[in-house]
């Protein structure tokens, strides 16, 4: 009951502390709520009090109950009580002397097993042991030491379905293969800024190189990069390719259209807010939203600026459509770092302004299915003049990958982590 009592109270306080939070608390509405709370609380005084007054009557009646007991004990014999605590003290002393015994006993056990009574009659001696057979288990640790190894290289290749090797690419797909770009590990993401002799920047070149024999003209030329998933590379080959074209002295821009996840601006730390976006709904110029990259002269980014709501009803804008002609007029190169074109239709819609369309693949990254979305791309005419670039390439045992790429040519001993190369690779190149 007196649970009862205090859950009604705790309930009746949570009411008024809601209404508190409402209403002041001189309402009248507090009236009835406060009496009812006066109310639980007497009535819980009056249960505790109940309790107390029988709790109290049970104790009286236990010490009576007591008082009863001491006085049949007062009256019994006092002979009769001695002869117990003699009793009692002969049980206790009987007791002791027991386990004073069984000590006893105990130590002399244990000595007597000190003492030995035995003598050695031969000398300890073996044979040949009977099992295990040696070589059997040697030979059978051989076999299972050669069968692991090689099930589990072949177990991976088979269950992978990542793409690991170009000839995967060349076999699945009619697409060409313009270049292949190595693994590259740096905090940098601009190899051919932070270093600039090594083979990354040298393959970046010569993606340059063969990009020029996919164009029919030398100014105004427009390259889209896309891929068919995000983390494949597409902005670092971006930003990288436009350092390489505007390290010939070709006029570059790089159009960030990625209005989902951008990662152009961020690789060349941009600080200005003004973007693409802007442009297109009439906040900004042309010019207001072309400014330099801050590495090279001859390189300009035009970075996305607010993320809108929905990009691909932005990108139809004709607003798009005059930029791209006057950046044609304007400069040689213009790269186009658009989404992922499997996930969504960006890259299909800014594909009406390319010359040639770069597809991203991954190393161990992308998956083989992938490859039939390029053919069905190449096969529709989708994306104009496809070609595949082969990113992040891993030479070694990792994954069984050999390339003709000479490192002693393009590197320095300082600069092979940067590769991502095994410490055992990289004492052989040094001693060579």
């Amino acid at each position: 009951g007196l649970d009862r009592l205090v859950e009604q109270l705790v309930n009746v306080k949570l009411q008024r502390d809601r209404l508190l939070a409402t209403t002041p608390e001189g309402n009248p509405a507090f009236d009835p709520i406060n009496r009812q709370i006066e109310t639980l609380k007497e009535s819980i005084k009056d249960h505790i009090s109940g309790i107390k007054s029988s709790l109290q009557a049970t104790r009286q009646q236990l010490q009576a109950f007591n008082s009863n007991f001491e006085a049949s004990i007062r009256d019994l014999p006092v002979q009769e009580r001695q002869f117990i605590n003699i009793k009692r003290q002969q049980g206790i002393k009987e007791e002791l002397y027991v386990y004073l015994l069984k000590k006893q006993e105990e130590a002399a056990l244990s000595y007597a097993s000190t003492l030995s009574d035995s003598r050695t009659i031969d000398q300890a001696f073996y044979g040949s042991p009977v099992s295990p057979n040696a070589t059997l288990t040697f030979g059978m640790a051989l076999l299972f030491g050669l069968m692991v190894p090689v099930g589990l290289i072949y177990g991976r290749q088979i269950f992978n379905d990542r793409i690991i090797s170009d000839k995967e690419i060349k076999d699945a797909t009619s697409a060409p293969l313009l270049a292949e770009l190595v693994y590259y590990v740096s905090s940098s993401p601009l190899p051919l800024r932070a270093w600039n002799s090594g083979i990354i920047a040298e393959q970046f070149r010569t993606l340059r190189t063969n990009l020029s024999y996919l164009h029919d003209r030398d100014s105004g030329r427009v390259t889209l990069l896309t891929s068919g998933m995000p983390g494949e590379g597409k902005s670092f080959i971006s930003c990288n390719l436009g350092l390489a074209l505007a390290s010939c002295d070709r006029k570059t821009v790089l159009l960030e259209l990625d209005m989902r996840k951008p990662g152009v601006s961020k690789n060349f730390s941009l600080t200005s807010e003004t973007g693409l976006t802007d442009y297109l709904k009439g906040n900004a110029s042309m010019e207001e939203i072309t400014q330099p990259s801050g590495v090279h002269p001859n390189l300009f980014i035009i970075k996305t600026g607010p993320l809108p709501e929905s990009p691909a009803d932005l990108l139809g804008n004709i607003r798009l459509d005059n930029l791209i002609d006057w950046l044609r007029f304007y400069f040689n190169d213009i790269l186009i770092d658009t989404p992922p074109i499997h996930l969504v239709t960006d890259a299909m819609i800014a594909s009406r302004f390319s010359d040639v369309t770069l597809y991203i693949i991954r190393q161990a990254y992308t998956h083989r299915s992938e490859l039939d979305y390029v053919n069905e791309l190449q096969a529709k005419g989708k994306l104009r003049n496809l070609n595949i670039i082969f990113n992040g390439v891993e030479m070694g045992a990792r994954y069984n990958y050999k390339t003709n790429f000479n490192y002693r040519y393009y590197t320095v001993p300082d600069d092979l982590k940067r590769l991502g190369l095994g410490s055992a690779l990289q004492g052989v190149i040094k001693r060579l």
